[in-house]
C-alpha cells in the first residue's frame, strides 16, 4: 500500500517535471508579430471581457431558438466569434485569460465559450486563416448545442448518479449532430468537432467508440480542449488548491485517450502558470499570474499583491517576470493555495 502510494507521488513528480520542461521549450507558435505593451495588453483584458459576455449571449439565443423548434442563428455567433478572432489575432493571451478564469454557474455557456476560445487558440498556433479561425470558433461556440434538447437538471449534472443519466448525457453528442446537419452547412473536417469532441484514442469514448486514426486531428483537439475544461469545472476546488492539476490530468492521458502532441502544443498555448494562480517570489512577495508570455511560459507577468512583508498592495503593480529572468528575487518559487488571498483571484485582475 504505501508503495502504491510512494509510486503515485513519483509519477505525480514526474508529469510537473514534463510540465516545467514544457515552459522551457521554445514555443513553436507561428506568430512572429510582437506582442502589445504590457499595460496595453492589461486594458485589452477589459475589453475581451465584452467579447466574452456577447459570445455566452450567442449561445444563450441559439439554445432558446432550438427549445422552441427554431433554427440556429449562424449571424448572431457569428458576430461574436468575429470579435474573438480579431483578439485571437491581435494577442490570443487574453481571450484565453478569461477562458481560465471562467468557472462560473452558467455552465454549458461558458464551457461553449471557453472550448470555442481553445480551439481558435490552437488553430492559430497552426497557422489558419483568420476565416478558418473563425469558422472553427463558431462550431465550438456549438460544439454542445445538444443540451438544449435535454432536461436542464440533466443538462446540468456534474456527474451522473446512475447509468439512465450517463445514456441521458452522452445523447447530446448524437443529438448535436443532428441539429447542426438540420440548420447549417459544415464542413466535413469542422463536423467532427461535434460528432467527435468525446471519442478517445483508446476506444473508451463515445458515442461510435472510435479508436486513434479514425479521430481527426480536429475531433482530437476538441476532446483535449472538453476535457481540460470540463475537469476544471467539475474539480473547481481541487483546481483551486493546485492549478496544474488540469494540466497533470491531460499529461496523465496523454498515452491513452488524446493526442500527446496536441496536449503538449495546447498546455503551451495556456501557460505552465495558468491565469490566476496565486504564487510567491523569491524575494517574499506575493502576485497573481495576470498574463502569460508565450515566448517564456515559466515567466509570466503577475500582479503583486503583497510585498515581502506581506502588506497588501492596492496599486495595480504589474511586473514582467520576462525582464527579469537574471535577478533571483523575480523566480517564482512555489504556488500557494487560493486562501493564501483574502478575496478571489479574479478580483484583482480587470474582468
Amino acid at each position: 500500500m504505501h508503495r502504491d502510494k510512494a509510486n503515485q507521488e513519483i509519477s505525480e513528480q514526474e508529469l510537473m517535471a514534463q510540465i516545467q520542461a514544457l515552459g522551457e521549450t521554445p514555443s513553436s507558435d507561428i506568430s512572429t508579430q510582437p506582442l502589445p505593451s504590457l499595460h496595453k495588453r492589461w486594458n485589452h483584458l477589459q475589453e475581451a471581457s465584452s467579447l466574452v459576455v456577447k459570445a455566452k449571449s450567442a449561445v444563450s439565443q441559439a439554445i432558446q431558438h432550438i427549445r422552441q423548434e427554431g433554427g440556429v442563428d449562424i449571424l448572431s455567433m457569428r458576430q461574436a466569434v468575429q470579435g474573438m478572432v480579431t483578439s485571437i489575432i491581435e494577442d490570443e493571451l487574453s481571450l484565453l485569460t478569461l477562458s481560465t478564469l471562467t468557472r462560473k454557474h452558467d455552465r454549458i455557456f461558458s464551457h461553449s465559450m471557453n472550448v470555442a476560445v481553445y480551439l481558435m487558440a490552437l488553430y492559430k498556433r497552426q497557422g489558419k486563416s483568420e476565416q478558418e479561425i473563425q469558422d472553427i470558433g463558431v462550431i465550438g461556440l456549438r460544439h454542445d448545442i445538444g443540451y438544449a434538447k435535454l432536461p436542464d437538471e440533466i443538462a446540468n449534472l456534474n456527474r451522473p448518479s446512475n447509468k439512465q443519466e450517463a445514456l441521458l448525457r452522452r445523447s447530446h453528442v448524437d443529438l448535436s449532430v443532428v441539429i447542426m446537419q438540420r440548420h447549417s452547412t459544415l464542413k466535413p473536417e469542422l463536423a467532427d468537432v461535434v460528432a467527435q469532441h468525446h471519442e478517445h484514442l483508446d476506444g473508451s469514448g463515445y458515442p461510435k467508440a472510435l479508436k486513434a486514426q479514425q479521430i481527426s486531428w480536429v475531433g482530437r483537439a476538441s476532446a483535449i480542449v472538453d476535457a481540460y475544461d470540463s475537469y476544471n469545472a467539475t474539480h473547481s476546488k481541487q483546481v483551486l488548491q493546485e492549478p496544474k492539476a488540469g494540466l497533470r490530468f491531460l499529461l496523465k492521458l496523454s498515452e491513452t485517450k488524446y493526442d500527446r502532441t496536441i496536449v503538449e502544443s495546447f498546455i503551451q498555448c495556456i501557460g505552465v502558470y495558468p491565469v490566476g494562480t496565486i504564487v510567491q517570489l523569491a524575494g517574499g512577495s506575493i502576485g497573481i499570474v495576470a498574463l502569460i508570455n508565450r515566448d517564456t511560459l515559466l515567466h509570466p507577468v503577475i500582479r503583486v499583491v503583497q510585498d515581502r512583508g506581506q502588506a497588501p498592495l492596492t496599486s495595480e503593480n504589474l511586473v514582467n517576470l520576462a525582464d527579469f529572468q537574471n535577478q533571483k528575487n523575480y523566480t517564482i518559487v512555489k504556488e500557494l493555495p487560493h486562501h493564501a488571498l483574502p478575496h478571489p483571484a479574479q478580483s484583482y485582475l480587470p474582468i
